[in-house]
């Protein structure tokens, strides 16, 4: 995954986030990925 963004009125970011990545590592080995990696998190748009 490249980017991830998330809308800046999710009120609990830290906890998705948290949630995300367990999801994320159980998609993985489901697939037979041994890893993966987020380069960037937004929680506003680029300008």
């Amino acid at each position: 995954m490249l980017n991830l963004f998330i809308e800046p009125k999710l009120k609990q970011k830290d906890a998705f986030i948290e949630a995300l990545q367990q999801e994320l590592i159980a998609f993985a080995k489901f697939n037979n990925c041994s890893d993966f990696k987020i380069q960037t998190i937004q929680t506003k748009k680029a300008q």
